[in-house]
């Protein structure tokens, strides 16, 4: 090591120094049986956490395409709902009216049964979040 120890500014705004001596520095004191140097418990926290958080998108990759394809059926069905309202402004007649109620309860039912899987995915992106921030807090993390 240097005298005085040289550190590093990082961008967190905190400074990491050398705390250990290089291979090179311990052979020319005379070692010749150099150990592995000791896991950073810095250094495991952030591939724990990096970990984490690649199960968490992959189980927000799955969730995705069916959300989306659930959207895609509401946004039909809604789009035929505000045909038929846009068609009959002063009310709709009963002719009309078993389809439209045939169309709002088919809209109900698919957002309902969505909503579980729904709450799941927000739930899943707030943890992302709460793991990524922890992850950036981390002063090894670049």
């Amino acid at each position: 090591m240097n005298h005085p120890v040289e550190c590093l500014a990082l961008p967190t705004g905190l400074e990491t120094c050398p705390d250990r001596f290089s291979d090179r520095e311990l052979r020319s004191m005379g070692f010749t049986a150099i150990p592995a140097p000791v896991a950073s418990a810095c250094v495991a926290r952030s591939l724990q956490l990096k970990a984490q958080l690649g199960d968490v998108e992959a189980l927000l990759d799955a969730l995705a395409p069916g959300i989306e394809a659930t959207n895609r059926a509401a946004g039909a069905l809604a789009a035929d709902i505000a045909a038929i309202e846009g068609q009959y402004p002063a009310g709709i007649p009963a002719a009309a009216y078993q389809r439209y109620g045939e169309l709002v309860a088919r809209y109900n039912s698919l957002v309902s049964a969505d909503r579980p899987r729904t709450d799941s995915y927000n739930s899943l992106v707030r943890e992302q979040h709460a793991i990524a921030a922890q992850l950036q807090a981390l002063p090894c993390t670049s």
